[in-house]
């Protein structure tokens, strides 16, 4: 009797074994996605660890970019980022990562944006440009051609400046904040309304007597 059960434990181990190997030829991915690459055809031989197929998650993208060393105190975990991708999509996320370690190379922090797939749907592999606010200032978005250089070099632009009954020009020095196609966005202006000298500013010196004409009162 003590062989026979011997036999019979052996046989429905064996037979668990086969049950087990066969539930292995159904293959359930771990993760919700889109099949990317197929590496197997139906017929093929594989074994454990045999790649069967490239699945990409739709569920939350990665953005990643690099902060250069002055920047990376200002970015903060759990941060609101924007970005623009190559296709003129824009997407939001929260920042996850900001890296300890500058890269050898480049010497800048290694940031990562989770982006929900709920809310936004991004071709993987596309090439983005991060924004990530890091606080608010009043600025004035000027057309480069306003810009001028002191004789100690510092940039700023030439405005007018009312002393009485007389316009007198007037050099305020200015921070630029961030170069655009259609502009430059800068700080150091009055929070008030301010005259900028639209013509031949570059040629007017400090203090000179102006005969104004306003062109545009808004800027």
């Amino acid at each position: 009797m003590a062989a026979q059960e011997a036999s019979l434990a052996a046989a429905e181990e064996s037979l668990a074994r086969i049950e087990q190997d066969i539930s292995y030829t159904h293959v359930i991915s771990p993760i919700d996605g889109i099949i990317e690459d197929r590496m197997v055809d139906i017929g093929d031989y594989v074994t454990i660890g045999t790649p069967l197929f490239e699945i990409i998650s739709r569920d939350q993208f990665l953005l990643v970019g690099y902060a250069a060393q002055q920047e990376r105190k200002l970015i903060k975990p759990k941060q609101v980022a924007h970005a623009t991708l190559a296709n003129s999509q824009k997407v939001a996320g929260i920042v996850r990562f900001i890296a300890t370690n500058a890269q050898e190379s480049t010497k800048t922090y290694r940031v990562e944006v989770l982006v929900d797939g709920n809310e936004f749907q991004i071709p993987t592999g596309m090439t983005a440009s991060l924004s990530l606010p890091v606080g608010k200032t009043n600025a004035y978005l000027i057309p480069h051609s306003l810009l001028v250089l002191a004789d100690d070099g510092t940039v700023g632009v030439m405005t007018v400046k009312q002393e009485g009954d007389k316009n007198l020009a007037h050099f305020i020095p200015i921070s630029p904040l961030d170069d655009t196609s259609i502009g430059l966005w800068v700080e150091g202006l009055p929070t008030e309304g301010v005259s900028i000298i639209t013509r031949g500013q570059a040629a007017i010196t400090d203090g000179i007597l102006l005969n104004v004409k306003e062109t545009n009162k808004e800027m």
